[in-house]
Order: C-alpha cells, then structure tokens, then sequence
C-alpha cells in the first residue's frame, strides 16, 4: 500500500463524480485513471477481493473485474490503461507482490510476481516495459522494470538497506517522461521528494521537506509536480523544475492529502 504520514485512510482523489463502486461500508478504492470515455478504479471490493471497477464515466453499477480473491491482504494500490491493455500492481497471492495485466474487457487478467514480499505501489508503461515501483523483499526502496510478462523483472535500488531488515525509505509513486523516471517517497535522514534519472538506471535525489509524505508525482514538459503533506501538516503539492521544489497548499488539515491527475493536483479528505 502506499504510505503516508498525513492520512490514516487508503483513498485517492478522483476527479470524476462519485459513483458507488461497492456496498456501503465495504470495499476501498486506491486508485483511477481514466482513457478517453471510460473509468477504471482499482482497489478491493466488499468481498475482499483485489481488482478494479470499469465503466463510463458517470454511468452506475461498473462492471469488476478479479485480479486476486484468494484471501486477506491483497491489494491493488496502482493501475494504467495503455492501448488495449489494463496494467494493475499490488499484493497477490501468499505476499507476493507484482501486477496483473489483460486485454480491455478480460475478466481474467494474468499475475506475475516482481517480489515474494514488500509493496508494490505505482505501475507505469513504456511500449513493451513495465515500472514498478515500491519496496522489495529485502525492505529495499525503488522499483522493478522488464518486458512486460517476462519472469524476474531487474531491481533498481533508490534507497538501499541500511540495516538487514530495516528500510531507509519507499517509493509511493512512479512516472516516466520519455526516458527520465521519477519516484516519489521517503529517504531516511534527507526528507521526502523524490528520486529521478534514466529508466533503469541510476537516480539523484530532491528533498521536498523534511517530513510528511510524497504520495503522488506527474510530470508536464520539464516541471516536476509532487502531492502530498508538507512538515506542517498542509495537503498541497510541490512543482518545478527537477531539483527545485516549490511549495502550494491545497489545504491546511492533518485529515487531507494530495494526488495528481493528467489534469492537475486535486486533494482527497479522509472521513
């Protein structure tokens, strides 16, 4: 799941109309995207199963479809639409983590495990290569990339362990801006911001602030927006080119955090 420091609730903003996806008081949606007419909302429905609802954008009663029911804690925490293909990330079965992926209209998309245990919290695609980013198995922050479908995906460290079995930080979320990847979260003794480099390989680190949490990031041309919570406990977002954040508040309140849209930054509240 991705972490936050700001928000005890697993909800992402989504900048459509609400339509009920599942039963009252059962169900959590993590996160949407919406190709052209249609909406797709990941997360885990009243039966705790982990997939994603579809449907037009308005329209009642979506259609769900099952990424994994075989039991507690499986998650979808991230999902894409590219061309004719859904793309999920998150916790499946016995732990491990990984994506599903399967043609617009599948009802049985197809799972392959990046790690036997950790987070997966973003998924983002480039033609044939899919990114992954959270933490591993060794509680390792970065992300996993590789052709799409292809077995044991290469790991690329952003912040390494420093402690067996301890992390110094977690990737939230991924974006890709030709061949530049950027990966928002948490490095332990420099703050949260976000990581940045070439696709599979090295990365620089930006401090946003010194605490609170970077849950989302997008990327428009050459400035670089990151959502969240700043070490005052405002929901707002960073923007500006890579290496110099500036700050906006959205909202001054422990309850709110930020993600981002293609559209723009919006803010969620937690009940």
């Amino acid at each position: 799941m991705k972490k936050t420091l700001l928000s005890s609730a697993v909800l992402v903003a989504i900048i459509f109309s609400f339509v009920g996806c599942s039963s009252p008081g059962g169900g959590t949606t993590t996160t949407t995207t919406q190709p052209n007419t249609t909406v797709y909302v990941g997360g885990v429905n009243s039966s705790g199963a982990a997939g994603f609802w579809h449907g037009a954008v308005g329209s009642s009663g979506p259609d769900w479809v099952t990424c994994d029911a075989s039991g507690v804690g499986r998650s979808v925490n991230s999902i894409v639409v590219s061309g004719t293909t859904v793309y999920t990330c998150g916790t499946g079965a016995s732990g491990a983590v990984g994506y599903w992926y399967g043609a617009i209209g599948s009802t049985t998309p197809t799972w392959f495990p990046c790690d036997s245990s950790g987070s997966a919290s973003s998924i983002a695609i480039s033609g044939t290569t899919v990114y992954v980013g959270g933490v591993n198995a060794a509680n390792a922050a970065g992300y996993w990339y590789g052709t799409v479908g292809s077995s044991n995906p290469t790991w690329v460290n952003c912040a390494s362990v420093i402690v067996v079995g301890l992390s110094n930080g977690y990737v939230n979320s991924i974006a890709l801006s030709g061949s530049t990847l950027y990966a928002g979260g948490y490095r332990l003794n420099w703050g949260i911001g976000y990581w940045y480099g070439p696709a599979g390989g090295g990365s620089n680190w930006v401090t946003c602030a010194s605490s609170g949490g970077v849950n989302s990031i997008a990327i428009s041309g050459s400035t670089v927006y990151a959502g969240g919570g700043n070490a005052g406990y405002a929901a707002g977002y960073w923007y500006g080119a890579a290496g110099s954040p500036s700050w906006v508040t959205c909202e001054s309140s422990v309850t709110s955090h930020v993600e981002l849209t293609e559209e723009g930054p919006v803010f969620s509240h937690s009940a």
